[in-house]
């Protein structure tokens, strides 16, 4: 007696848990949930940057029910007992966990000192010139034309005590802008026009940009070192990354015993 109510209160507290699981679902196909921690994993690192659009959102959430109807078809009809799939799935799986680790272990070996990254845009400067005109400018957006304008008005002014508020309290974006490079209309306004310091409001389908160029650069220049000195961080660590590797299998091929049966292999070669 005592064993069936146990068995009653595990079939209740199992119910619960489903129903509660179903709840607190984003969506479900039978048994399997989309919960809120699978959808985070699953929205793309670029993706979660800033706000993610409604319909974006809506198509992953339509494609995960799809992809889980369809899966549980294939199963239905022992689609995941197929051989070939299971090998599939095996190589994938050493694939994608042999390369974690070496991209682990490259990781912690490769370390460009900020001497070498010095020294080799002093050896290399000849590189790092400049294709195209170039200026140094910051970026302000809004999507209100009034406080656009009043940017521009602000940015024009030498009121340095304005100035320095408005680049306090407002965002913006310090970038390098390359002609040729860039949209239209900013193309025309800072290259092809009137040699200004401030440009705007400049308007787009999304909405009003003010440009303010604090810095004007010649085809053929060369580029600063604080411009490129990601760029040859990424030279150095890919050579250096190479040289990891190659250092990484010697060192295994020394640590496991491992052969190669030639006579075999020669004789599947022939047969195929």
């Amino acid at each position: 007696m005592k064993n069936k109510y146990l068995i009653i209160l595990f079939l209740l507290i199992l119910f619960f848990n489903c129903e509660d699981k179903k709840g607190d679902s984003i969506a479900y196909v039978e048994d399997s949930h989309l919960t809120r921690k699978k959808l985070q994993k699953i929205v793309p690192e670029s993706k979660k940057i800033g706000s993610i659009d409604e319909n974006y959102l809506n198509s992953i959430v339509s494609d995960w029910v799809q992809n889980e109807i369809l899966f549980k078809e294939a199963k239905k009809n022992h689609f995941d007992e197929d051989k070939t799939i299971k090998y599939k799935v095996d190589k994938y799986f050493k694939n994608l966990v042999t390369q974690e680790y070496v991209n682990f272990y490259i990781h912690s070996k490769t370390k460009i000192s900020e001497d070498k990254l010095r020294k080799y845009y002093r050896n290399n400067k000849n590189l790092f010139k400049r294709n195209n005109e170039t200026v140094l400018a910051k970026h302000f957006f809004n999507e209100n034309y009034e406080i656009a304008k009043n940017t521009k008005l602000v940015l024009s002014s030498r009121n340095e005590k304005k100035i320095n508020n408005l680049l306090k309290n407002h965002e913006y974006d310090v970038q390098y802008v390359e002609s040729g490079n860039c949209i239209k209309k900013f193309q025309e306004l800072i290259f092809n026009g009137q040699n200004k310091q401030v440009y705007g409001p400049i308007v787009t389908d999304f909405g009003y940009h003010v440009i303010k160029v604090d810095k004007r650069y010649n085809k053929g220049s060369i580029k600063k070192f604080s411009e490129v000195r990601d760029e040859i961080g990424k030279k150095l660590a890919q050579k250096s990354s190479h040289k990891q590797y190659i250092h990484l299998l010697d060192s295994l091929k020394n640590k496991y015993y491992w052969k190669i049966n030639k006579n075999k292999l020669n004789r599947i070669l022939g047969e195929l």
